[in-house]
């Protein structure tokens, strides 16, 4: 099983035991939130290998971002709406349409970039795959 099957496997079978429903994204959807997502989070700042780590924005960008223990609070303090989750590479993406509850994404035995996030971009939240020596983080 590749990584990106078993990190997306890993994520829905957290959301499958959370009886949060999904849809996986198209290609296509998955390139349009991604450029949403790069176009709210990152617009014009750079940072060292943001071409192959958009989370590096907030590592090396300390402006109103939480991390690590306040950023899962602050996640944890969102309204649970429709939001998005996708990796890295985006060679997976998901749809959580009218969750009752926010995933509670537990990363382990494996190493993957997972971003989630507000539908409208209203925040996001990452979790690096130097996790926990680096992040979780918030942004909104």
């Amino acid at each position: 099983m590749s990584s990106s099957n078993k990190s997306q496997s890993f994520i829905t079978h957290q959301l499958d035991l959370q009886n949060i429903s999904y849809q996986v994204l198209s290609e296509e959807e998955l390139k349009m939130i991604e450029f949403k997502w790069k176009e709210k989070f990152i617009n014009k700042k750079t940072a060292p290998d943001l071409d192959k780590f958009k989370w590096h924005i907030f590592s090396f960008f300390p402006d109103k971002k939480n991390e690590g223990n306040n950023a899962i609070l602050e996640y944890k303090k969102q309204y649970a709406s429709d939001i998005y989750i996708f990796n890295e590479r985006l060679e997976y993406g998901l749809k959580i349409i009218s969750p009752s509850i926010l995933p509670n994404i537990i990363l382990s035995d494996f190493i993957d970039d997972v971003y989630i996030c507000h539908y409208n971009m209203k925040w996001t939240y990452v979790i690096p795959h130097e996790y926990p020596e680096m992040g979780p983080y918030f942004k909104s």
